[in-house]
């Protein structure tokens, strides 16, 4: 599955991955809400997701939280515009298993598909990160996340609310996903406020919850696509 907000990159990267022995794209999306939309809703699940991070609604740092909350399995390449250390960080932090940088970007991304194969991660020599430190940046962020979630006492079906709610969604949203019904939703958000002692509805629940890094957004300073 290839994610990404602009469509002449979409397009070229599908493209590239289709004339890639070995490989199909079955979803071109342009938004981390369509995958999530996308991911609870499909027959046939992808391997590998190819994830962009900088995209108008539901950023890819968003996206890649949530996946590794509830599609633990799937397989994340970020390919991005964005390699500051924060971004490249929060992504594998986030359970992401290979990061390339989209500049001329089709041997690496490449050779990052052959690794994630074979269950190795990768980083893009040209963005200078170690990936031999992924899996403590992975294991620090899941203690972060259990004891945040014990802190306050969440069930799962929180846990995906709070995931979809820092995701922009509304309550229509939520429920094309979840298949529940908007007065559930309100119920559930109430309970999740009580437990977590906020004041007023999902406004400042979002904003609480990425104060606490219950959730996480990208943290991008310049605004550009190639």
């Amino acid at each position: 599955m290839v994610v990404d907000d602009y469509a002449p990159t979409l397009t070229k990267i599908t493209a590239f991955i289709e004339q890639t022995d070995g490989y199909q794209v079955i979803a071109s999306l342009t938004d981390g809400q369509d995958t999530i939309h996308f991911l609870r809703n499909a027959k046939i699940l992808p391997d590998i997701v190819i994830l962009d991070i900088q995209m108008w609604k539901v950023d890819g740092i968003t996206t890649m939280d949530y996946l590794h909350d509830f599609f633990p399995e799937m397989k994340v390449v970020a390919l991005s515009a964005f390699i500051q250390g924060n971004v490249v960080e929060d992504m594998f932090a986030g359970g992401a298993y290979a990061f390339v940088w989209k500049e001329n970007c089709f041997s690496y991304l490449k050779e990052a598909l052959q690794k994630v194969v074979h269950n190795q991660p990768y980083a893009d020599p040209r963005i200078g990160f170690d990936i031999g430190l992924r899996q403590k940046l992975i294991d620090d962020r899941q203690v972060e996340k259990q004891v945040l979630y014990n802190q306050y006492k969440l069930t799962g079906r929180e846990i995906e609310i709070i995931k979809l709610i820092a995701s922009d969604m509304d309550y229509k949203e939520i429920y094309s996903i979840l298949h529940i019904t908007p007065r559930t939703i309100e119920t559930h958000i109430k309970n999740i406020n009580n437990k977590m002692k906020i004041k007023g509805g999902r406004a400042s629940l979002l904003l609480h919850v990425l104060r606490n890094g219950l959730a996480k957004i990208a943290n991008l300073t310049k605004h550009h696509h190639h």
